[in-house]
C-alpha cells in the first residue's frame, strides 16, 4: 500500500515536471530497490524481462543528465503574443 502510494506520487510529480530533478532521482532509487529486491527473491531473469533495471536507469539519466537544460517556459512564449 505504501509503495503504491509513493510510485503514484513520483508518477504525478515527474508528469507535472515539479522537482523534475528530485523526482526522477527518487524513482530511480525505488526502482532500483524493486528490482534488487526481485532479483534477491525470484533471480535475476524477471527483472530483466519486466526492464526494471532500464526503467531505473531511464530515470537516472532524466534526473543527472537532462535536468541539466532548462526547459523553457510556456508562459513566457505566451506573454510575446
Amino acid at each position: 500500500m505504501l509503495a503504491t502510494l509513493i510510485e503514484t506520487i513520483l508518477a504525478v510529480g515527474l508528469l507535472a515536471g515539479f522537482w523534475l530533478r528530485r523526482f526522477a532521482l527518487a524513482s530511480c532509487g525505488l526502482l532500483l530497490l524493486f528490482a534488487l529486491s526481485m532479483t534477491v527473491a525470484i533471480g535475476i531473469k524477471p527483472p530483466l524481462d519486466y526492464s526494471v533495471y532500464t526503467a531505473a536507469a531511464g530515470a537516472a539519466l532524466l534526473g543527472t543528465v537532462l535536468c541539466e537544460h532548462k526547459m523553457p517556459d510556456p508562459k513566457s512564449s505566451l506573454t510575446k503574443l
